[in-house]
């Protein structure tokens, strides 16, 4: 099947492929297929590329050899692997057609879902199989070559994942043929090279760029070899020709010459045409390399200027459509520039027209340029006034200066504002500003007329009300300053009462403290006494009795004087206790809490510091402990609580105090200083006050009480 039938079917190529194709095949000889070297290469994916690419850019043209690629890739990258090849060699590279017959210095790539094999010197294309779930490719294709080209047959494994491959290397080892692998130490993928090296059917391990020099030295090689055996053939004919020479003197001579005589002119004679066959054909294939050398250059010369031709013309189109964008770019801008000026011209007179404000544009001559409809009233302007000076227009504005204000903005470059009325006594705020071109120059005038008749009688309607709200503002600023100087006063009055009351309850505080000193005083040293010497004298009558005649009403009374001592000595510690004045708060503090939890039998933790030296102000160290006397009270009474935390600590320039329970607590909110059994409160909350301190207390149903007492102290 020529190249014409089978155009259709294949892809088309480049003019200059083509071409060289065309060249080839028509300069290559008919060949038999039997003597045709075919080499199969096979390869796995993307990684395959780029050792074919060195491969065939290491094999010349014209090696006499041709190739089977079998690297599967989908329809679209076909076409990109044999452009890729087709970078790299002057061989034509073709997609494999089936029942093509095998030529020469030729390349055929495998289509897509296909796979190839030869029958005898044509290729077989037929629809991909599956075996044992991979595609084996290359098997199939080294096993056909083997079967069919035996001893010719030449396979090249590249890099690939899996095993496809390995059994068609050793059936090519099997049929007499050569096998090389790509060195796995170049290889993307050294599964495919590694597996075929191990069956150890492998003859050459190299870079994928060193394998073409060795088939043409092994092509070489052969070459030599079949050269060496045609000439050894005609000596072989010589020594046969003497083996049919009889020996000399055997009586027969003159009937046996002439008949070798002929053999061997025979002998000679087809030597000589062997000879010259011989020089024949090395002259004919030596001008045929030549011619192909010749027509070789010349395409490549050609494919190079074509190939610079065609560089030069994209370049060329390159600029082109880059000039043809700029002008595209630059004409949408310049587009966009005319719908912009004509919605800003638009926007302008729209923006004129609701704006109501009256506008005219002068030029350097006082000229009238342009003007709004606002301004047709006060100017009596019509379309024709436009180029006319405004000096000879008649206007409605009560402004006589109108014309040198104009003037004047122009020559100085400076703006002009004035209030001016028309003759309907309306009120416009008149305004003038030079007129500035886009490049920054001045070209006119611009006179605008504001109408602020609202704003100007608003304006006077709201100086008379500020007028008006200033006067009752005084009026009403004389009334709160004699209300505040009554309040002041009263608030002075009231701070005097309150600091009396203060220093009331303070002496108040003092003289029952110093009542419960006395009474506790006479309670220790009259009254314990007398009860001490009672006790005494009970004692000693009853030392006096006979043991078994003391009546055990005696012994209650005793047991009864003896309870009474205690409890006149605990009142007279509670009433005022020896040890604050004599051993300081915090000792205090630990007897009375210490005999406080004996008598209660709950647990209480107490922590004190810097309470002791230096010592409180004795009013202070009162306050505290009464405080703290009244908290443990209440405890006792009211909180059923398991223990008690009590702390004192000074703190700069004050002292806090702290009683914590985990009794049942109560809602301060519902507590009234009123109600009797709240009074404790109110009492400890009066302390505190007296002395220019604070207490407060939290609490809830269930979740105990805590009093926390801040009181003022003097730094040392």
């Amino acid at each position: 099947m020529n190249d014409e039938a089978r155009g259709s079917e294949r892809p088309r190529v480049t003019d200059a492929t083509e071409e060289r194709q065309a060249v080839s095949q028509a300069a290559a000889p008919k060949v038999d297929h039997g003597l045709v070297k075919v080499v199969g290469l096979a390869g796995a994916s993307g990684g395959s590329i780029p050792p074919l690419r060195r491969f065939f850019s290491a094999m010349p043209a014209h090696s006499g050899m041709a190739f089977v690629v079998n690297v599967h890739f989908d329809s679209e990258r076909v076409g990109t692997l044999r452009d890729l090849l087709q970078q790299t060699t002057a061989m034509p590279v073709l997609e494999a057609v089936d029942g093509e017959d095998i030529l020469p210095n030729r390349v055929y790539v495998i289509p897509p879902a296909k796979h190839v094999s030869l029958i005898g010197g044509r290729l077989r294309v037929r629809a991909l199989p599956l075996e044992h779930g991979q595609r084996m490719t290359a098997d199939s294709l080294f096993c056909s070559l083997a079967e069919t080209h035996g001893p010719k047959a030449i396979v090249v494994l590249l890099s690939g994942s899996g095993r496809d491959g390995a059994l068609g290397v050793k059936r090519v080892k099997e049929c007499g043929g050569l096998t090389a692998v790509q060195d796995p130490a170049e290889a993307a993928d050294t599964e495919m090279p590694r597996a075929a090296i191990a069956t150890r059917c492998v003859d050459w391990v190299l870079n994928a760029r060193q394998i073409p020099e060795r088939l043409l030295a092994f092509r070489e090689g052969e070459r030599r070899l079949q050269l060496e055996r045609a000439a050894n053939s005609v000596p072989s004919l010589v020594s046969r020709a003497s083996f049919l020479q009889p020996a000399q003197g055997d009586g027969h001579e003159p009937a046996s010459i002439a008949p070798a005589e002929q053999v061997i002119w025979q002998l000679e004679h087809e030597l000589e045409r062997s000879k010259l066959e011989w020089g024949e054909i090395l002259e004919q294939h030596e001008t045929s390399l030549e011619e192909l050398k010749a027509s070789n250059e010349e395409l490549q010369a050609i494919n190079e200027e074509l190939r610079s031709a065609t560089e030069e013309l994209e370049t060329s189109r390159e600029e082109l459509q880059a000039v043809n964008q700029e002008l595209l770019t630059v004409n949408r801008a310049l587009k966009n520039k005319i719908e912009e000026l004509g919605r800003a011209n638009s926007d302008l007179d729209n923006l004129m027209g609701a704006t109501a404000i009256a506008t005219v544009f002068l030029d350097r001559k006082l000229n009238i340029m342009r003007f709004t409809p606002a301004a047709v009233e006060l100017f009596s302007l019509i379309p024709p006034d436009l180029g006319r000076p405004l000096a000879h227009m008649q206007h409605q504005l009560v402004y006589p200066d109108l014309l040198v204000d104009a003037a004047h903005v122009l020559d100085q470059l400076v703006h002009v504002e004035r209030v001016v009325k028309d003759s309907a006594e309306r009120v416009f705020l008149a305004r003038m500003l030079p007129y500035r071109t886009s490049d920054d120059r001045i070209g006119g005038v611009v006179l605008t007329f504001v109408n602020i008749t609202e704003l100007h009688l608003a304006r006077e309607a709201v100086s008379r009300a500020q007028r008006e709200l200033e006067q009752r503002v005084d009026e009403r600023t004389k009334q709160l300053d004699a209300v505040n100087f009554a309040l002041r006063q009263e608030i002075t009055l009231h701070r005097q009462a309150q600091k009396a009351r203060q220093e009331l309850q303070a002496r108040l505080v003092n003289a029952q403290e110093e009542e419960r000193s006395r009474i506790s005083r006479e309670l220790h040293d009259e009254v314990g006494q007398q009860i001490t010497a009672l006790m005494l004298a009970m004692k000693s009558l009853e030392s006096e009795m006979p043991p078994d005649r003391s009546p055990a009403k005696w012994r209650e009374l005793r047991a009864t004087a003896e309870q009474v001592g205690r409890e006149i000595h605990q009142l007279a510690s509670e009433l005022r206790p020896v040890a604050l004045d004599e051993l300081g708060l915090s000792r205090a503090l630990t007897g009375y809490l210490d005999s406080w939890a004996d008598r209660s039998g709950i647990a209480v933790d107490f922590l004190s510091s810097g309470i002791d030296e230096p010592r409180l102000p004795r009013m202070v160290e009162t306050t505290i402990y009464r405080i703290v006397q009244e908290a443990m009270n209440n405890i006792y009474k009211h909180a059923s609580a398991r223990s008690v935390s009590v702390s004192i600590e000074r703190r700069a320039d004050m002292v806090l105090g702290i009683v914590e329970d985990d009794g049942a607590g109560f809602d301060p909110d519902s507590v009234s200083s009123g109600d009797p059994q709240h009074l404790g409160i109110a009492g400890m909350s009066e302390r505190a006050t007296s002395v220019g301190g604070s207490l407060t207390i939290e609490s809830s149903v269930g979740g105990g009480t805590t009093v926390r007492v801040k009181l003022p102290v003097p730094n040392p």
